[in-house]
């Protein structure tokens, strides 16, 4: 028995020592966020919601894609007693969700054993929709963030991203990395136009404010990463 162990353990340090950690032409990776330090169930998750992988176009390249999807929907009913003292039932629904794309590039420039260093560039689109209907009112191409009423809307907005970063994986086995990343951002937002109608009068509601902002960024947690 102590043989079988000790021939199990051989092979498995033979294993891990001749490990190659270098990524190569054709490897597919495929990362989520990952929080070591978090007192919550959320350690692993989604990257801000969205799907991260990279491609390695050759030994050094690797094209990588951020595809981003959220959606959520609320519905209740508010009661209340008109002038006869009738209960009357109102149905309100809203609905907020968000999409975004981002396409880049890296470069692999350094690899020392179980580390890895890159540096790139991306190119992102976002954009958010929402609506919905309370009672003889209902507003399209917003959100509306909280209650029942015009009064707390968010009009819907497109942003598009430019990203330089650079980053770091480090090779806990084989085929599993873990990593951090930072840069610099610029963006700009466009919010859009919405509608509000109230007793079949509709009002459209036009929105010409955008914003632009430079950033210095940095992933709030690690990721972690599969090579297949």
């Amino acid at each position: 028995m102590k043989k079988i162990v000790l021939s199990a353990l051989v092979a498995a340090f033979s294993l891990c020592a001749n490990a190659q950690y270098e990524s190569k032409a054709g490897d597919i990776a495929l990362e989520v966020g990952f929080n070591p330090f978090s007192n919550s169930f959320n350690t692993v998750k989604l990257n801000g919601g969205s799907i991260n992988a990279r491609y390695f176009i050759n030994d050094n390249t690797a094209a990588r894609v951020n595809l981003g999807f959220g959606y959520e929907g609320t519905s209740d009913n508010l009661y209340s007693t008109d002038h006869n003292g009738n209960e009357v039932k109102t149905e309100c629904s809203k609905h907020a969700g968000s999409f975004s794309l981002d396409l880049g590039v890296e470069n692999h420039f350094a690899n020392a054993g179980r580390l890895d260093l890159y540096a790139g560039g991306q190119l992102g689109i976002a954009t958010t929709f929402g609506g919905g209907k309370f009672g003889n009112t209902e507003v399209s191409g917003a959100a509306i963030s909280s209650g029942w009423s015009t009064g707390s809307i968010d009009p819907c907005a497109t942003t598009f991203s430019l990203k330089a970063f650079t980053g770091a994986n480090f090779f806990v086995y084989k085929k599993l990395y873990v990593g951090a990343e930072f840069g610099v951002s610029f963006s700009n937002r466009s919010y859009k136009d919405y509608e509000v109608t109230i007793d079949s009068e509709t009002t459209k509601k036009k929105n010409d404010l955008s914003k632009t902002s430079f950033d210095f960024f940095a992933e709030p947690a690690l990721h972690l990463g599969w090579v297949f």
